[in-house]
């Protein structure tokens, strides 16, 4: 239902690291929009077997959303999940995941070894939280990249840098950006207004305590309200097109810039 209500609005599937970098590649007339998926629980991915054969439950997550791509590809199927090592339950099938994964446009992300909190955390034991996750993935794939953290119960570290860069044991991890809890919606990379090293993100929360805590239901009814706010698409993804005014809010001299048509 989630799927198809984004559907219905206008809404498209992108990467998160297209988003940071700018890089809007969906249809004309389309919103860009990133799911991320933290803790790495069963539910996000599940295998069966059914009839002798292994196969992606279609009712977890990946499934839900591979099998609603196949029917409207214009949406697509991406995320970003924030991996607790060993990701997913189900340990018999832990490298099979990873890699249909990253092998199938998904991103995965650091969300700390053991989930723990940033804030009441040593530096020491900070980076060896956040490099034990890389080099649990390297020794699945070794070419695979941890570029985003999303911080463990929304609390960061008294040393900001340490959440974006540091080493344990010869394992070096080097995040772009760290991702918010419950917060709300971001600008695309190439605006100045995007703050790429801290993200928000808003809680996929529906129900009576939704426009309390800000979440999915109030975001879309907000843009259905306030459509001159909302980004849409012009289908080309290497030009920005909008009002004349708004050529100044353009992030300059970095690789998210692009040529701006104004009107």
């Amino acid at each position: 239902k989630d799927l198809e209500d984004l559907y219905e609005k206008g809404y498209s599937l992108i990467p998160l690291g297209d988003l940071v970098d700018g890089k809007i590649d969906v249809p004309a007339g389309r919103t860009p929009i990133v799911f991320t998926f933290d803790d790495s629980t069963e539910g996000q991915f599940r295998y069966e077997k059914k009839g002798g054969e292994l196969r992606i439950d279609p009712d977890c997550a990946v499934g839900i959303m591979e099998d609603f791509a196949k029917e409207h590809p214009d949406f697509g199927s991406t995320a970003t999940f924030f991996m607790l090592p060993p990701p997913f339950e189900q340990k018999d099938y832990t490298e099979k995941k990873v890699r249909h994964l990253l092998e199938n446009g998904y991103t995965i992300g650091n969300h700390t070894y053991s989930h723990v909190s940033m804030a009441k955390t040593s530096d020491a034991e900070i980076q060896e939280e956040l490099a034990r996750p890389v080099k649990y993935l390297q020794d699945i794939s070794p070419e695979a990249k941890i570029e985003f953290f999303a911080l463990p119960y929304g609390e960061e570290s008294k040393n900001e840098e340490l959440m974006f860069q540091g080493e344990y044991k010869d394992t070096k991890y080097e995040h772009k950006s760290v991702l918010l809890v419950g917060s709300g919606p971001t600008y695309p990379g190439h605006n100045y207004r995007c703050d790429r090293r801290f993200l928000p993100r808003i809680q996929a929360i529906y129900g009576k305590d939704d426009k309390e805590a800000l979440g999915t239901r109030y975001w879309l009814d907000y843009f259905d309200r306030n459509t001159e706010l909302r980004f849409v698409s012009d289908g080309e993804p290497d030009t920005i097109c909008a009002p004349k005014y708004m050529e100044r809010r353009l992030v300059k001299g970095d690789s998210v810039s692009k040529r701006f048509l104004g009107y």
